[in-house]
């Protein structure tokens, strides 16, 4: 006896058939559960599932159930039984199937997404990326993919190609971010090459504007920190050195209550030397009781210059 399940066609018949298996109507709607086979006697049997096109499409496989076809969710039905009694040989083989989300077997699960660094200037730069989950190995990681979303809207701008497999948990792939303007982009993990990102795990790169010494007390989404200051809320805090501890002069530009008013304010660093401010046509105004346009914190030594 040879049985062999029909293969699927890719399209309106989403699942290839098992042997025993309910059929797919298409189109979206599921077939019902699937049948039953059973072998006795003295019987030589060769049994196997029919083929899957399409790696979106179910699993076919010996007794499988049916699933829906068309470009849905797989809703299949319940598997069918399969009993051999036979004293003959029998060889079953379940249907091949080109992978993805839908394939035989354990499917990986994703748990979290890293970036490093998290942020990147607007002249471009690489973030490595590491995907987190359970039930990694080569096979499925090849079939992995990140995508990147405006503010996580909208469609995918880009798709990576496969990470790397680095172990039953963890996979990595370093991305090349090109020049661009300030934004943020939330990254999303998806363990099919159909792309299916929507319940997986997020993570957020910022592009950043690269930091200066001005501060604009106009900026209506102003930076964390420039060269030579910091920001914490409404106060610029005022250092006068770059990440090599080198002297620079820090410029002030703004009006702390254009476009919309605020209690934006400068401070010297506590204990800050030979500190170089120049205010270039500022207005800090609006401030509550007890705050200062410009506070010298203890120890604070700075020459202030007004053009």
């Amino acid at each position: 006896m040879n049985a062999t399940g029909g293969d699927s066609d890719g399209f309106e018949n989403g699942a290839g058939a098992g042997i025993g298996g309910g059929f797919d109507t298409g189109g979206g709607i599921p077939s019902g559960n699937g049948g039953t086979v059973t072998i006795t006697g003295n019987a030589n049997v060769t049994a196997t599932g029919g083929n899957a096109a399409r790696e979106t499409h179910p699993a076919p496989g010996i007794g499988g159930g049916g699933g829906n076809g068309g470009w849905g969710t797989v809703l299949g039905g319940e598997a069918s039984d399969f009993t051999n009694t036979s004293t003959g040989n029998v060889t079953a083989t379940g249907g091949t199937h080109p992978g993805g989300a839908h394939a035989p077997g354990i499917q990986p699960t994703f748990t979290g997404i890293d970036l490093s660094p998290a942020t990147v200037l607007t002249s471009g730069g690489e973030v490595t990326v590491t995907i987190t989950g359970t039930n990694f190995d080569t096979e499925n990681v090849s079939r992995m993919r990140v995508a990147a979303f405006l503010n996580n809207a909208g469609a995918a701008l880009y798709t990576s190609p496969a990470p790397a497999f680095i172990d039953a948990t963890t996979a990595t792939i370093t991305l090349t971010i090109p020049p661009g303007a300030v934004r943020n982009y939330t990254l999303r993990p998806s363990n099919n090459t159909a792309g299916d990102f929507r319940n997986s795990p997020t993570a957020t790169l910022e592009v950043a504007a690269a930091p200066t010494a001005t501060i604009d007390l106009s900026n209506p989404n102003p930076p964390n920190a420039g060269i030579g200051w910091t920001r914490d809320g409404d106060v610029f805090t005022i250092t006068g050195r770059d990440a090599d501890d080198v002297t620079v002069t820090v410029t002030v530009i703004g009006d702390n209550q254009y476009p919309a008013p605020s209690q934006r304010r400068l401070a010297v660093a506590a204990n800050a030397t030979n500190v170089n401010v120049t205010l270039d046509n500022v207005s800090i105004t609006g401030l509550s009781p007890g705050q200062s346009p410009l506070l010298l914190n203890a120890g604070a030594d700075a020459t202030v210059t007004l053009v």
